[in-house]
């Protein structure tokens, strides 16, 4: 019992803020942004901050103060050699650097490094939506206006 107490507290801890942060953008889209415009902005910033969770994720999953001891709470011997090897060392974050125990098992998950380009993209696509619907509007909007100006004339 519990340990379903400790899983419903962290599912809480994880929803709430992220509720949070979906109504400050909604909110603010809806401000900000015309209505034709407002579904692609708010795709977005939901993408964009997916990405960075995605981001997030995979270091909380590769960080380790004591890699040896990560590797054997994982069921796998750490490598010492394979470790040191520069061939196979990766510097960087983009993407997501690895903590390999050895040459089978990486401490980042597969799926992480997909998600997070994945979500990169489909926020520069929606960008690209959002402004070139509210282009189009404002061109549509001052034709409308070029024209009953010279109606009125």
């Amino acid at each position: 019992m519990e340990y379903l107490l400790t899983w419903a507290f962290a599912l809480l801890a994880v929803i709430t803020p992220a509720a949070v942060t979906a109504l400050y953008i909604h909110l603010f889209c809806a401000g900000t942004f015309r209505r034709a415009t407002r579904p692609w902005a708010e795709g977005a910033a939901f993408a964009g901050m997916f990405s960075v969770l995605a981001f997030a994720w995979g270091l909380w999953k590769s960080f380790a103060w004591d890699i040896g001891e990560t590797c054997a709470l994982h069921g796998h011997r750490y490598d010492f050699d394979f470790h040191l090897d520069p061939a196979r060392r990766q510097q960087g974050l983009l993407p997501l650097f690895s903590n390999k125990c050895d040459a089978s098992y990486d401490l980042v998950p597969g799926y992480v490094n997909p998600l997070f380009w994945s979500c990169v993209a489909l926020t520069a696509v929606l960008t690209c939506c959002a402004v070139a619907v509210a282009v189009r509007g404002r061109r549509r909007d001052r034709v409308a206006r070029g024209r009953e100006s010279a109606q009125g004339a």
